[in-house]
């Protein structure tokens, strides 16, 4: 994990992020991304930004814990991000005067979640699945897709990790683990679903559960 990953996460993130500290720390953030830009060797700066995510957000945040896995400096050249452009788009967004309301970023990321495929309670029982499983995503009355391989089941893994997620309790926070960057397994975990990778989305997941 570089540096540059670690920002490519936090922009990904950014606006959850962003609500997510309070004041003080955003104008804190805003001058460590300023100081850390332009000529000259910015590696202390940058270690700051890095602790700065370690000590302020909360263990299972996806920064925090692309922060923590390593976020080394390395050369300027084997960065994969302009970052000295994207620290001036993140610094100005911490500067903006008023930021969306709690309740904007929760539809916001609700609007999101909701937007990919999914299946309505009569399919999923069609398939012969109990639409009440807990160890099941439900989000209002849409089950997202990617719980379920083409023949209709739900695979090992997608059990495993829903009840670690306690996705009963927790859906909307289940599905946008599920269909967010990891930082830890280099893509979204719904994406990974199937390709080789299965033991490490449940090594990921343990990994939150392990941290909260």
């Amino acid at each position: 994990m570089t540096f540059s990953d670690t920002m490519a996460v936090a922009r990904d993130h950014w606006l959850g992020l962003a609500t997510l500290l309070e004041p003080d720390a955003r104008r804190q953030l805003a001058r460590l991304l300023r100081a850390a830009t332009g000529p000259g060797d910015h590696q202390l700066d940058r270690l700051r930004i890095i602790d700065f995510f370690i000590r302020r957000l909360p263990a299972d945040h996806p920064v925090r814990r692309s922060a923590a896995d390593g976020g080394r400096l390395g050369e300027r050249g084997t960065e994969t991000l302009d970052i000295d452009a994207l620290f001036a788009e993140l610094a100005a967004g911490l500067q903006a005067p008023a930021g969306p309301a709690p309740s904007d970023i929760a539809a916001t990321i609700r609007q999101r979640l909701l937007a990919g495929p999914s299946y309505g309670r009569d399919r999923v029982a069609e398939l012969g699945i109990d639409p009440a499983d807990a160890a099941l995503i439900r989000l209002g009355d849409r089950f997202p897709a990617f719980q379920f391989t083409a023949q209709g089941t739900v695979p090992a893994t997608v059990t495993r990790v829903n009840r670690l997620l306690r996705a009963g309790d927790e859906p909307w926070g289940a599905a946008d683990w599920w269909l967010s960057r990891n930082a830890w397994l280099g893509g979204t975990p719904a994406e990974l679903l199937g390709e080789g990778r299965d033991d490490d989305i449940a090594a990921a997941a343990a990994g939150v559960v392990e941290d909260r």
